[in-house]
């Protein structure tokens, strides 16, 4: 049986994850924290595709880089292994 918390205390929770920077969203492309006033993209197919069957969320950096700035698949898997530079923050 799951228990849902009431709304003033869930948005308690919230306010408390913002003032003290805690995260619990992670970057699938670069396995970094996304800040909690981060933004967050997520695909649309949610968990119907069997590439990401629970969810995949990307943070900014990441789809600037690899969405608007084209960087292929070739860069993906250097950066998760760390010898590629960090995304920049803009």
């Amino acid at each position: 049986d799951a228990r849902q918390l009431p709304p003033a205390d869930l948005e308690r929770l919230l306010d408390m994850q913002i003032t003290h920077g805690i995260s619990f969203v992670i970057c699938d492309l670069c396995d970094a924290k996304v800040r909690p006033t981060g933004v967050v993209y997520t695909c649309a197919a949610g968990e119907t595709t069997i590439l990401h069957p629970t969810t995949y969320d990307v943070c900014e950096d990441c789809f600037v880089r690899y969405a608007v700035e084209g960087l292929g698949d070739e860069g993906l898997a250097t950066t998760r292994r760390g010898s590629v530079d960090p995304p920049h923050h803009f």
